[in-house]
């Protein structure tokens, strides 16, 4: 995301107030039986948006829905995904009386702030789901712009592991302790 988007909607990030946090729309698909069929080198993609899904009306309520998609692909990034877990939370919050944004602000709003404040709730959701379809849970990183390459599936490091000096992420010593 960019600065400016960041910017754009930092006038309504000072003033506005969550009420409240949703569920609306979740999945999620394995199309392997064993951990093993997952070459070491899958990687776990992660897109994520949001977007206004009720302006604000004269109460100063609106509501954005934000929206989180995270697969396990391919190395080479062809054929279907590994694993995939998909989840769109809505977000309600309020602006004061009296406070008006244009639709530019309200979108920079939504595609930062709406995706931020659900991204412990997308975490917790992938983790819970991978956990529940028997596979190594997958534990999202800290918030991170959308197409950043986050690392390796299930067993191999990430760039964040990698930078701190760390040898393998959370997912790779679970990964390990599967296997043994």
């Amino acid at each position: 995301m960019t600065k400016a988007l960041t910017k754009q909607g930092t006038r309504i990030s000072e003033v506005a107030r969550i009420r409240g946090v949703r569920l609306v729309e979740g999945s999620g698909k394995v199309r392997f039986r064993d951990v093993d069929e997952v070459p070491d080198d899958a990687d776990i993609a992660i897109a994520h948006n949001g977007q206004i899904a009720a302006p604000p009306g004269e109460d100063g309520a609106f509501f954005v829905l934000a929206t989180a998609d995270v697969r396990v692909v391919p190395p080479d990034k062809k054929g279907e995904p590994f694993l995939s877990v998909r989840a769109v939370f809505e977000l309600a919050y309020r602006l004061p009386s009296g406070f008006v944004a244009d639709r530019g602000e309200l979108d920079a709003f939504a595609g930062v702030n709406g995706v931020f404040n659900a991204w412990p709730y997308f975490r917790e959701f992938v983790q819970s789901m991978t956990t529940r379809m028997n596979v190594p849970p997958i534990v999202l990183p800290l918030f991170r712009s959308p197409k950043q390459k986050v690392g390796k599936a299930l067993n191999a490091e990430t760039p964040d592991a990698k930078a701190a000096g760390e040898e393998k992420t959370h997912e790779s010593k679970r990964s390990r302790q599967l296997k043994t």
